[in-house]
C-alpha cells in the first residue's frame, strides 16, 4: 500500500492485489486498518480489491498510519488479539511460540521473538542465544521506521556473525554513520526522508572503503534494480522473511 504520487494529484493511498495484480484506491468503502495503541508494530489493514473482490492482510507502519487515519480507515484498539502476533510472525519468518523440540534455526528465532516481545536488552539476547559479544562482519543498518531498525538489529544479533556497530533515520545520517564506524556491511531502506537510500547509495561508492550494500525495501521497482546492478548491491524485498535479509548480507562478506 502507497501512495500514487504523482499519478495521482490528489495523493490518495493505492493498493496493489496480490492476486490480479491491478492497482486500486484505498479508502472506508475496501479498507480497514487497525492499530494497536500499546502494540502498534502490530498495526495491519484488511483490504478488498475494487476489481476482482480478492481480500488481504497486510502490516505497516510508519507515515502509512497518518495516511490511513486521514483517509478513514483507521480503528483504535488496545491490545493486540493472540492471532495477530501469530499472523505477524509467520509474515515475518518468525517463530511466536517455542516448540518442543526446536532445531537450532528456530530456537535463534524464537529466541529473538521473545526479546522484541519482552524489548530485552542486546546483552541479554546474546546471553540466550550463546553467541560472542561481536561478530566478525560489521554492519550499519539505515531505515526510517525505529521498529524495523529494532527488528533487524534483534535477528542481526541472533545470528551471531554480525556487530551492528551504527544505526541510520535517514539518508544523511547514514554517510555520517558509514564515514564513522567503516562497516563492512550496510542494510540501507530506499524510502527514507531528506537524502534517499539510492542517492546515498551513489555517493557511498565514492568513499575510500565503501560498505557492501543491501537494499531492503517495500519499493523494488525497476529503478531499484537497475541502481542496485550500478552500484554492486543486492536487494530484499520488504516482506521477505529476515533470514533473507541476513543470508544476503552475511553472502557479501
Amino acid at each position: 500500500m502507497t501512495r500514487k504520487g504523482r499519478e495521482d494529484r490528489e495523493g490518495r493511498l493505492h493498493a496493489r492485489c496480490q492476486a490480479c495484480n491491478r492497482i486500486f484506491a484505498v479508502g472506508p468503502a475496501n479498507t480497514t486498518a487497525t492499530h494497536y495503541r500499546h502494540e502498534p508494530w502490530l498495526s495491519w489493514a484488511e483490504t478488498t480489491c475494487a476489481t476482482c473482490g480478492h481480500a488481504f492482510r497486510h502490516f505497516f507502519a510508519g507515515e502509512l498510519l497518518d495516511d490511513l487515519i486521514r483517509a478513514g480507515c483507521v480503528r483504535h484498539e488496545r491490545v493486540a488479539p493472540a492471532w495477530v502476533a501469530e499472523f505477524w510472525a509467520a509474515e515475518h519468518g518468525l517463530a511466536p511460540v517455542r516448540a518442543q523440540a526446536p532445531s537450532p534455526v528456530s530456537v535463534a528465532e524464537s529466541v529473538v521473538w521473545d526479546a522484541w516481545l519482552r524489548d530485552a536488552s542486546t546483552e541479554d539476547i546474546m546471553g540466550a542465544l550463546g553467541v560472542e559479544p561481536a561478530g566478525p562482519i560489521s554492519v550499519v543498518i539505515a531505515d526510517d521506521d525505529p521498529n524495523i531498525l529494532r527488528l533487524e538489529r534483534l535477528y542481526l544479533i541472533g545470528d551471531g556473525r554480525f556487530t551492528v556497530v551504527g544505526q541510520a533515520r535517514d539518508g544523511d545520517e547514514v554517510l555520517q554513520v558509514v564515514n564513522d564506524s567503516q562497516p563492512d556491511a550496510l542494510v540501507l531502506d530506499v524510502m527514507m526522508p531528506g537524502t534517499d537510500g539510492l542517492s546515498a547509495l551513489r555517493t557511498l561508492t565514492t568513499v575510500v572503503r565503501p560498505p557492501r550494500v543491501v537494499l531492503y525495501s517495500a519499493y523494488v521497482t525497476p529503478t531499484v534494480v537497475a541502481a542496485a546492478r550500478r552500484f554492486g548491491a543486492s536487494v530484499v524485498e520488504k516482506g521477505k522473511s529476515l533470514k533473507v535479509l541476513v543470508d544476503a548480507l552475511a553472502a557479501t562478506a
